[in-house]
Formats: structure tokens, sequence, C-alpha cells
């Protein structure tokens, strides 16, 4: 159901372990694993208090959500076409090539960080009033979910 998962627990989805949101939003610790997260239309917010990495898929047409102190760096191949959120001061971190959501339209708010760390990858497009790109030597590709957006930040 909806918020079944504790908000503050850490999440380690082991590589041959799905967590399966069956359309509903929840709220969990920080994510870090090798397995599967299966949003369907749900979104999953992640309150990051640790830097964690998760190696392995998300999908769906739901979202993510990334919120807390730290760092969330994805380095498997997500394909999940929901709004990626970084709210104040979440951040995101690309820890491969293409890791990051291709369709995902990403929103940046104040304080908030997307982290390249010198990986290509292309997002489905980039929004917010404020946020901070650091490419490294990675290009950045918008436009795989043809949104069109403002981006008020630095990059």
């Amino acid at each position: 159901g909806v918020n079944a998962l504790s908000p503050t627990s850490a999440m380690v989805i082991s590589p041959n372990a799905e967590l399966l949101l069956n359309n509903n939003s929840n709220v969990i610790g920080p994510l870090s694993g090798a397995g599967k997260v299966t949003l369907g239309t749900g979104t999953l917010t992640t309150q990051m208090t640790e830097a964690t990495t998760f190696a392995g898929n998300i999908s769906g047409t739901g979202g993510l959500t990334i919120s807390g102190i730290s760092t969330l760096t994805l380095s498997g191949t997500n394909t999940y076409s929901g709004d990626t959120d970084l709210t104040s001061p979440g951040t995101l971190a690309a820890g491969a090539t293409n890791s990051l959501a291709a369709d995902s339209t990403v929103l940046m708010d104040s304080g908030s960080n997307l982290y390249l760390n010198n990986f290509d990858n292309t997002i489905g497009a980039l929004s917010g009033d404020d946020g901070n790109v650091v490419l490294g030597t990675g290009v950045l590709t918008l436009g795989g979910n043809n949104d069109t957006t403002n981006f008020g930040g630095v990059i």
C-alpha cells in the first residue's frame, strides 16, 4: 500500500531481489544494492542520510524523488519514465554511462545537485529555477522524452 515501507530504514535490494511498489508511492531511507525496483505508476522517495550506490534497474512509469543530505549514485541501467525530483538538498550522481533514466525529466530545487561524474548520460529534460549540474568531462544530452522545459540553475 501507500507508504507501507519504513521512511527511515535503509533499503538494500540484493541482486536477485525485487521491490514492487504495485503502483503505490512509498518513502524509504537510503537505497542501495543491485536488484530491481518496479515502480508501476508509483513514486519512490529516498531520504538520503548516507551516500549509497544502487546498481540495479528502476523501471515503470512512476518517478523517483531524492531528498536528504547525501548522495544517491545510480550505476545500473534505469528505464523508468516518471519525473526524477531532486528536493533540496537532494543529490543524484551518475555511476556509469547511461545510468540515468533517459525518458525522465529531472526537476531540480534550490540546493539540489546532479553530478555526471565524467559519464555521458541522456535524460528526458532538465527543469527547475535553481540547482547545480556538474558535468566533469561527461556530456549531458537532453530531449529523451521530447519535453520542453526551462532550467534556471548552473551547469
